[in-house]
């Protein structure tokens, strides 16, 4: 009798228990748990200068050096004189600078030329200016100066200087540690195409008065 009790009651709980459990340790997962939108250029910055972007300002020796020599290295005949700058960008330039004193008051004319690097030395010739002559250079020195354009194609070294017509042309220089200025004859005021680095006159640690505007 006892044990018919308890199997009746035992019936009765399990609706109880099924009741009770109902639901429970069930979890409704939502769609996109701990998705995160990302949004389109993410961590993207604009407006940033980079190497090889326009040219601005003044590069190359803007300073009048104190020291005087001939353009020509032999001091005979006409001469190149060309000094490496360097640029972090490329563009047009606007104006070639720069500063020398003449011998006598009579007219004395330079052309500016541009030279490509080869190596730490002057190579192909980039740019031959017009010829021009500037009063305020004669005996007691000034700035002349090219106003024709000239388009630097990259960032990189450049030789940056003039031909001068006649021996008695002189150029401003000074003296900086790392600097270097090449000097070459010239007889016909033409500078050639390729630099002449076995017969010209190198000059380490100088600097020469020669700039390039942009």
């Amino acid at each position: 009798m006892r044990k018919y009790i308890l199997f009746i009651v035992f019936l009765l709980l399990i609706p109880v228990y099924l009741w009770a459990t109902d639901g429970v340790n069930t979890v409704e997962h939502p769609a996109k748990v701990n998705s995160v939108a990302t949004p389109d250029k993410v961590n993207t910055v604009s407006g940033l200068a980079v190497a090889g972007s326009a040219c601005s300002g003044n590069y190359g020796d803007t300073a009048i050096e104190g020291s005087l020599d001939k353009v020509s290295p032999d001091g005979t005949d006409d001469g190149l004189v060309v000094y490496k700058i360097t640029l972090d960008c490329s563009g047009t330039s606007s104006d070639m600078y720069g500063h020398f004193r003449y011998a006598n008051q009579a007219t004395r004319e330079v052309r500016f030329v541009v030279y490509s690097d080869n190596a730490g030395e002057p190579n192909t010739l980039l740019y031959t200016g017009n010829a021009v002559y500037d009063a305020g250079a004669d005996s007691g020195g000034g700035w002349v100066h090219d106003s024709d354009a000239y388009a630097f194609p990259s960032s990189g070294d450049y030789w940056v200087g003039v031909i001068g017509e006649y021996a008695d042309t002189y150029f401003c220089y000074g003296t900086q540690v790392g600097s270097k200025v090449r000097q070459l004859d010239d007889t016909d005021f033409t500078p050639p195409n390729t630099w002449d680095t076995e017969n010209d006159l190198e000059r380490d640690n100088t600097e020469a008065s020669f700039y390039v505007i942009f």
